[in-house]
């Protein structure tokens, strides 16, 4: 199964605490659903989910296009778009033995711009299988339609 929008926005909104850093990511959703329903969303990925250190990035794909979603300084919130058309380049780089697993997917777009998405080190230990399966299932996309 794969990562759900909805299920983890209502887990960051109903979140009880009131910190800056909650309120932001309560805004990032916020306006990504004022833009866009969350039912054209084709897959998500939140980047930096369960990180104490690093601030969550939201990721949602749509019809060729890529919407981010991020905090930035002073309380403000940035939405941008990557087209899939102006992707250049696309690694993936896999490890899958019976110790481990991960799946790191860099995507370069024509403005130099670069979005990496990595299992190992994108969540905590406990949600590295789901960050792995969402992954797979970008690539999978990716390599079909791109």
């Amino acid at each position: 199964m794969g990562i759900d929008y909805v299920e983890i926005k209502q887990y960051i909104c109903g979140y009880r605490c009131f910190d800056d850093k909650a309120r932001n990511y309560k805004a990032i959703f916020s306006n990504i659903e004022e833009f866009i329903d969350h039912s054209e969303i084709k897959f998500f990925y939140p980047k930096n989910l369960f990180l104490v250190d690093k601030d969550l990035e939201v990721y949602v794909f749509l019809d060729g296009k890529i919407l981010r979603g991020r905090s930035l300084e002073e309380s403000r919130i940035e939405l941008k778009i990557f087209n899939l058309r102006d992707l250049v380049d696309f690694k993936c780089e896999c490890i899958d033995n019976r110790e481990e697993y991960f799946h790191k997917i860099t995507l370069k777009f024509e403005n130099d711009e670069i979005i990496v998405f990595d299992s190992m080190t994108d969540t905590n230990e406990s949600w590295k299988y789901k960050f792995d399966n969402q992954i797979k299932e970008i690539i999978k996309v990716l390599i079909k339609n791109y």
